[in-house]
């Protein structure tokens, strides 16, 4: 009888041994991760690394809400214009137009005297002063002029007086004497009708003219 209960107990050792192994490794977890709370959860958004990687990690990115990178800007470079050798080309002064030797100026007399009843010929006559002195050879002839009245006034000295007048105006201008000619014509050459004060107007005058 002995022998035979050892015969039927022996096949439930081994399975005793595996409870009591599975129910020490339940234990033991509870113990570690429920009690002491040291196990290591895991998320699924996680990220792992090795052990011998030492680098950052970097985040996940989402690439529909990242920012773009700008690219790097590029300084432009202006082209440099070729330049050509400017040749300075010196510019001839042109020459004055010639004098007018054919021009005239003629002044007008009040009766019976030798002083302007009008003005505006001065700056004319200055040109043909300044002529003169530069052209010493050039000589002026100034003739004077009388109304034609029936009266005993000398219209042939009343005429040398005028043209005298305006040849006071050139000397005084710096225009040497001997390049002056006056000549007393009296009533002679009318340019207007002596029967009529216009007219007569007109008559008492000088006449400046180049020789």
């Amino acid at each position: 009888m002995g022998a035979k209960r050892s015969i039927v107990t022996m096949p439930y050792v081994p399975l005793t041994l595996a409870l009591t192994a599975l129910w020490f490794g339940g234990s033991t977890w509870w113990y570690v991760c429920q009690t002491q709370e040291l196990c290591e959860s895991t998320t699924n958004n996680s990220v792992v690394t090795s052990a011998d990687d030492t680098d950052e990690v970097k985040p996940a990115v989402d690439e529909d809400t990242a920012t773009p990178e700008e690219p790097e800007a590029v300084e432009s470079v202006a082209p440099v214009a070729e330049t050509e050798d400017v040749v300075e080309v010196e510019q001839e002064t042109p020459e004055p137009a010639p004098f007018d030797t054919t021009r005239t100026v003629t002044g007008f007399f009040g009766p019976n005297s030798a002083s302007f009843t009008q003005t505006g010929w001065e700056d004319e006559l200055r040109d043909f002063a300044q002529y003169l002195i530069d052209t010493p050879g050039q000589t002026v002839e100034i003739a004077g002029y009388a109304a034609q009245v029936d009266n005993d006034v000398d219209e042939t000295n009343l005429s040398d007086q005028r043209a005298q007048a305006m040849a006071d105006f050139l000397t005084d201008e710096g225009v040497p004497a001997d390049q002056v000619k006056i000549v007393a014509k009296a009533y002679q050459e009318p340019i207007g009708d002596n029967q009529t004060e216009a007219g007569r107007a007109k008559n008492r005058r000088a006449v400046v003219r180049f020789n």
